[in-house]
């Protein structure tokens, strides 16, 4: 199964957890362009690895599998 990353803003807005860019990071964006993991750790991971700004501002991550094993 593969998982995305779930970004929910305190206004209950839902964004996605992007690739890393050219710069080593990730950033958060439509679901078009959120980066697919293989495993729940790996998604858990890229979540770890996010600067602490999304959650001091009150963003939310949450893992949910894909649907493109449905």
């Amino acid at each position: 199964m593969a998982y995305v990353v779930k970004a929910i803003t305190t206004s209950g807005y839902v964004i996605w957890l992007t690739r890393q860019g050219d710069n080593g990071f990730r950033s958060i964006s439509e679901r078009c362009l959120a980066d697919v993991f293989e495993t729940q750790n790996d998604a858990r991971r890229a979540i770890d690895k996010m600067p602490s700004v999304f959650a001091s501002t009150g963003i939310r991550f949450r893992i949910e599998p894909t649907d493109a094993d449905s």
